[in-house]
């Protein structure tokens, strides 16, 4: 009888434990899945964009217009080289020949050059772009928290997310707690719409003495991070700052760490430096 009991007991306490795990399970993705609907909701409710000046029929006249200048100066150009041709000595021509090419060497130089130049633009704009949603995402995202737990800045190519060390981590530090694994499931989100971008994690300390602590706790939340599928594709940095040199600039509350967002501005350098 004792052992049927025994049985009994064990079958129940394991089916307890199963349910507990299915419930936190459940009960996280719920929390990532509210963060996504706030984060997508942010980036969504946005004024409607003017008019894209492709589709503005005046300027769409205006260029017609300045199209039509361009190929009848070409036609009167073409015309007068063929009548200054007739009036050259065979040496003058080969000369205006060579001229010629040369000239349009130069021309097809400087149109690949300002093709670049317009390519290092459009990337300019679509890193910028992306940045903005980014950090519409995070603020939607991570609306819940209250009394400076969690700040989201923007501060020109960065998004800094400043989240307390008593949100992310147990009493010693050493491992995420449970209103850190919430803090985890609510950025989610924001991993998505940064994609592209360059991460940078960063314990903050008070003080030179604290930093290997600090460095220590960004290596813990590195790890947990590391969990999410979306996080692994970021080559993220790891790294201790002291309180003062915080990229928020904020000089109190040194018991944090900071999540930093950088635009990826590589391509568009590069396509600039090919340009000139």
């Amino acid at each position: 009888m004792k052992y049927i009991l025994y049985v009994s007991l064990a079958a129940i306490t394991l089916s307890s434990c199963v349910s507990n795990k299915k419930y936190a399970e459940l009960e996280s993705e719920v929390e990532r899945l509210k963060s996504t609907e706030l984060a997508l909701s942010s980036v969504s409710d946005r004024a409607s964009a003017p008019m894209d000046p492709e589709e503005n029929p005046e300027i769409l006249a205006l260029r017609r217009m300045v199209e039509d200048a361009h190929q009848e100066m070409g036609m009167l150009k073409a015309e007068m080289e063929v009548r200054n041709m007739n009036e050259m000595t065979p040496e003058q021509q080969r000369m205006w020949e060579e001229e010629k090419s040369r000239m349009h060497h130069e021309e097809m130089l400087n149109r690949d050059s300002q093709n670049e130049v317009k390519k290092s633009e459009e990337a300019f704009g679509a890193t910028e772009s992306r940045l903005g949603l980014t950090h519409r995402a995070a603020t939607g995202a991570l609306s819940k928290y209250e009394s400076g737990e969690v700040i989201v800045d923007k501060m020109g190519s960065f998004i800094v997310i400043t989240v307390k060390d008593k949100t992310l981590f147990s009493t010693d530090k050493q491992s995420i707690s449970a209103s850190g694994e919430t803090f985890v499931n609510r950025f989610s989100p924001v991993l998505e719409m940064a994609r592209g971008s360059k991460i940078y994690i960063q314990g903050i300390s008070e003080n030179l003495d604290g930093r290997s602590d600090a460095f220590a706790k960004a290596l813990v939340l590195d790890k947990k991070l590391g969990s999410l599928s979306t996080y692994k594709t970021y080559d993220a940095l790891i790294g201790a700052q002291t309180c003062d040199n915080a990229k928020s600039k904020r000089q109190s509350g040194c018991d944090k760490v900071e999540i930093i967002i950088e635009g990826d501005y590589d391509e568009a350098m590069n396509l600039l430096r090919t340009g000139q």
